[in-house]
This record gives C-alpha cells, sequence and structure tokens, in this order.
C-alpha cells in the first residue's frame, strides 16, 4: 500500500509541474503568435490551450486537469 500511495505521488507531482509547463509554454505562444494557434498538436497540449482560452466558460484547475489526464 505504501508503495502505491509513493507511486500516485510521484506521478501527481510529475503531471502537476507538466501542467505548469504546458501552461507557460501556451501562454508564451499565443503571446508570441496573437492567436491560439499552437505548434503542438497533442490531446495533452489541446486540452491545456482550451482551458487557457478566453472564451473557455468553466475551465478545469490543475488538479482537475491532472486527474483527467490521468483516468485516460
Amino acid at each position: 500500500m505504501q508503495y502505491a500511495k509513493k507511486a500516485h505521488d510521484a506521478l501527481d507531482a510529475f503531471m502537476r509541474h507538466q501542467v505548469a509547463v504546458r501552461k507557460a509554454e501556451i501562454r508564451s505562444e499565443i503571446a508570441e503568435n496573437g492567436s491560439e494557434e499552437i505548434s503542438r498538436n497533442d490531446v495533452f497540449s489541446r486540452l491545456v490551450l482550451a482551458n487557457e482560452s478566453e472564451a473557455e466558460k468553466l475551465p478545469l484547475d490543475d488538479q482537475e486537469m491532472v486527474v483527467f489526464c490521468t483516468s485516460m
């Protein structure tokens, strides 16, 4: 049980870091391009982009994105 908890905590920390990194990359790319077109075309990037969109009415918080991504 202890091993599973450590593994879960490590994955959670990794994914939180990835969300933060990808948000920064996407924000930078949007600022450079002036549009929401991004160079990455993977599911994770698209999820983060949708969350960062000003048109998004109900964005996920970081923990919700982590849960969503780890459950796929």
